[in-house]
């Protein structure tokens, strides 16, 4: 399973699943939905990282690609897999 993690400025970034951030829409006309990582933390710096996971690895690849470009977003990449020492 391939994972998509996204750093959402902190003036973005939502207090509530339902948002009205570019980002979040993105995520939605693909089908997936953004969650956040740390969704407990009262860190602000944490509460800008958000995830989705898919197997469609080109899925998350164009969804990145797009969210490079949203306004307010300041990182997009799919986390590389994990591999043995």
């Amino acid at each position: 399973m391939a994972e998509l993690v996204v750093k959402i400025d902190n003036d973005d970034a939502p207090s509530g699943v339902h948002s009205p951030v570019a980002a979040f829409k993105v995520a939605e006309d693909y089908g997936l939905t953004l969650e956040a990582i740390h969704p407990e933390s009262a860190d602000p710096n944490l509460a800008r990282w958000f995830h989705v996971s898919t197997s469609d690895t080109q899925k998350l690849q164009m969804i990145a690609d797009v969210l490079r470009n949203v306004p307010g977003v300041s990182a997009a990449y799919i986390k590389p897999s994990a591999e043995l020492p």
